[in-house]
């Protein structure tokens, strides 16, 4: 995290320039208007959201877990799966995170205890603006790949990844949504996401602006995986400003 902060700042200097992005999180992978009506306040001021990887509200929730060698040197869940929701969910309120407090438990394979791991977790962020964050995470969905992303106003509630390909099983007799055939993984679900921030990458190389998300952008999310991971190991509530200045 220190040489992170070390590469934001030398790319503040006069003639530098660059557009990191957090795997397949940014404007590709969520609609634009939602952002958009967020921070206009069109939902009244903001009480909480939330979301899946593949949980949000931000949720995200896989559809498979990896092979459990990638799991042992993947840093945990927070940093290799919840990153993604964290950076979403800035991008999307234009907050930032100043306490979070995470818990996880081992529901499958128990070489995650053993690694130091969790497969399925969810985090609550305290965000500056006074917004409330909840991100949920689980490395199994036997229904398929699920991410999606819930805004709740005083005014207002809005939601994104609700399509026909949501991977859940709706019990009301009378509602046939979704109507599938469901995500079945990332790569395929967010191909235009990955399209999209290729070609502003590309942009950017030919010296065009930075329109998505900036170094700096990438370091707060870093933070926030770093403190999750230990509110995890704590058990207890953790400030990203504790993080920065252990």
């Amino acid at each position: 995290m220190r040489e992170a902060d070390r590469v934001d700042r030398r790319r503040e200097c006069p003639g530098r320039t660059g557009h990191p992005r957090l795997g397949r999180a940014g404007p590709g992978r969520l609609p634009a208007p939602l952002r958009r009506g967020v921070r206009r306040r069109q939902a009244g001021r903001r009480r909480r959201f939330g979301g899946h990887h593949p949980h949000r509200a931000q949720h995200d929730h896989g559809s498979r877990s990896p092979p459990m060698d990638y799991i042992k040197g993947s840093g945990g869940i927070f940093r290799d799966c919840a990153v993604h929701d964290f950076d979403i969910v800035n991008w999307i309120t234009g907050q930032r995170a100043v306490q979070v407090y995470a818990t996880g438990i081992v529901q499958g394979n128990p070489l995650f205890a053993e690694y130091g791991d969790v497969d399925t977790a969810a985090v609550i962020v305290t965000f500056d603006g006074g917004a409330l964050g909840v991100v949920s995470n689980a490395r199994y969905n036997a229904r398929g790949y699920d991410c999606r992303l819930e805004v709740h106003g005083f005014d207002d509630s809005v939601v994104a990844g609700w399509d026909q390909g949501v991977p859940v099983r709706n019990t009301d007799p009378h509602n046939d949504f979704p109507t599938g055939p469901a995500h079945g993984f990332f790569m395929d679900r967010f191909t235009e996401a990955f399209r999209t921030e290729l070609a502003a990458f590309v942009q950017v190389a030919k010296g065009g602006p930075v329109l998505g998300a900036s170094v700096n952008d990438a370091v707060e999310v870093a933070w926030l995986a770093e403190a999750a991971t230990e509110s995890l190991r704590r058990g207890a509530p953790v400030t990203i400003e504790e993080m920065r200045n252990a």
